[in-house]
């Protein structure tokens, strides 16, 4: 007489719905084809996950799935619908910060806030960009508090590229007001964030990144030189 197999448990089903939701990411990241389907689909078991990680009662899984969430919706935003789902990216991080916060989780705090810098700077393109940016550098620099040059130098390279590229953003916000001296001041600050993600780079041979950051340098000084 075969044995039945287990019934799934309402954890199990979660767990599942979690990896499941990561695949589906995971493969919308390398496959063009069906992009806007895998990301959608990501999303929906990343919300059957969060059916059982509750706040309350998995506040880890819980904050874990909602990054993701987030991630899901910031890639989404890239085929369709950009303001709404980046407004949804915005308020899963946010949730997720309710329980990876500085003092409990540090790195798990600047890999959000990351994520948040990346997803408010985005916002700023269909919304309030003034505010939006502010909220940016702000998500940024609470990322560097952990991910400093010393402890994580990698992760704070990644940062301050993030960083070269908000102030590449800003720059183009006060050129659409003809504000030429602010405008220089934000290429500096672009100049100087990516000159220090390209020493890292550099030294932890990383070759792809080395090649970004050297291209959006080299577009920061071409800039730079055509300011009188």
């Amino acid at each position: 007489m075969n044995k039945k197999a287990p019934k799934e448990t309402t954890s199990d089903i979660a767990r599942i719905s979690l990896i499941a939701g990561d695949n589906f990411f995971d493969i919308a990241q390398v496959k063009a084809e069906g992009r806007e389907e895998n990301q959608i689909k990501a999303i929906e078991a990343y919300k059957r996950s969060l059916s059982f990680y509750t706040f309350k009662d998995h506040p880890y899984d819980y904050a874990t799935t909602q990054n993701n969430l987030g991630n899901a919706y910031g890639n989404l935003a890239g085929v369709r619908d950009k303001e709404k789902n980046l407004g949804l990216a915005i308020d899963a991080y946010r949730d997720a910060l309710k329980v990876h916060t500085l003092e409990a989780f540090p790195t798990d705090y600047a890999t959000i806030q990351n994520n948040l810098g990346n997803a408010y700077k985005s916002f700023s393109s269909v919304r309030d960009p003034e505010k939006n940016l502010k909220l940016a550098i702000k998500a940024y620099n609470e990322a560097l508090r952990v991910c400093t040059l010393e402890a994580f130098p990698v992760n704070y390279a990644e940062t301050k590229f993030n960083v070269g590229l908000f102030y590449l953003d800003k720059a183009e916000m006060y050129a659409e007001k003809g504000d030429t001296a602010r405008v220089k001041e934000s290429l500096k600050e672009s100049e100087e964030a990516f000159t220090e993600s390209l020493k890292v780079f550099k030294k932890e041979n990383m070759k792809d990144l080395t090649e970004r950051a050297e291209k959006m340098l080299a577009v920061v000084r071409n800039r730079l030189s055509q300011i009188k």
